[in-house]
């Protein structure tokens, strides 16, 4: 049977980051198996980890929640699928970040082929203790997690970290949590793979919201933009510094009219998107999440 390690966290934590991170280390040692779960119909996370240079098996799930009924038969069948053909010793999920995965154990259980050994949350330190309470994914991630990564600590003050890690254990009080920076920190990778903690897994009801004023994500949509245009460099810096505030994730690939490509990575609470140069880009492909979101001209 292959092992399973569910990674979640809302839109920006650090997921992929912390993905890479965890081939780096396991690659050489154990056979890998990737499912990416994108909210929309393209998967720039994808992309981006098959710039990597570690060997893998990758299937991606994407238009929907691999949590939500549109993809539960897809999921089991390319998972079942995956361990047939490839046999893995690890296949590291990493949920779309709306993903709510308090149907976790329902939808992972009884099957011969693999099984849950551990739940990892990573906790977007910045933007943590201002959504948790009115979005009820957020909440559940922790929720079921025997991990919390609480990342992005470096932007935050000693006594905000002792809020958050408050926070944390009266939502789950049996989470191991660490703080990390770019998925790196007092966190050893090792750890994943040391101890079966499944069997203390507390069961949830669906519905259970502690009292706290929890809102749906109906409100939050997506765009996908694609085009072989090449990008004005100027009007692009511009964006950059000025993101709109609808916008609460936006993440690509950009060709620019100066010959140059870039990765483009935005989550809201930073002060501007950051571009990173890229090789073998051959048109432009953006994804913009958040609420209301309007035309971005720029990428037409």
């Amino acid at each position: 049977m292959s092992k399973i390690v569910l990674l979640t966290g809302f839109l920006g934590s650090g997921k992929t980051t912390l993905l890479k991170d965890l081939l780096s280390h396991y690659s050489l040692k154990y056979k890998i198996g990737i499912i990416q779960n994108e909210y929309s119909e393209v998967s720039i996370d994808a992309q981006d980890l098959k710039k990597t240079k570690w060997k893998f098996d990758l299937i991606e799930l994407n238009k929907g929640s691999i949590f939500c009924v549109c993809l539960y038969s897809d999921f089991r069948q390319e998972v079942e699928r995956l361990v047939k053909e490839s046999q893995p010793d690890i296949i590291f999920i990493e949920a779309s970040g709306l993903a709510d995965p308090i149907s976790i154990g329902s939808l992972l259980d009884d099957n011969k082929y693999f099984y849950l050994s551990k739940v990892v949350t990573i906790v977007d330190a910045v933007t943590f203790s201002s959504i948790y309470k009115y979005i009820k994914s957020v909440t559940n991630q922790v929720r079921v997690a025997d991990i919390v990564l609480v990342n992005k600590f470096d932007k935050i003050t000693s006594d905000q970290a002792e809020l958050i890690s408050h926070t944390i254990s009266v939502i789950n009080p049996l989470a191991q949590v660490f703080f990390t920076c770019f998925g790196r920190g007092d966190f050893d990778p090792e750890i994943i793979l040391k101890s079966e903690l499944s069997e203390r897994v507390v069961p949830i009801e669906a519905n259970s919201e502690d009292g706290l004023t929890l809102a749906p994500l109906a409100d939050i949509s997506s765009r996908v933009y694609k085009s072989t245009n090449k990008t004005d460099k100027d009007k692009l810096l511009q964006f950059v510094r000025n993101v709109p505030t609808q916008i609460i994730r936006l993440k690509g690939f950009i060709t620019c009219a100066d010959g140059n490509s870039y990765l483009i990575q935005f989550v809201k609470g930073d002060k501007e998107a950051k571009l990173t140069n890229c090789e073998n880009v051959t048109r432009t492909e953006v994804i913009a999440i958040g609420t209301d979101i309007p035309e971005l001209d720029l990428f037409k």
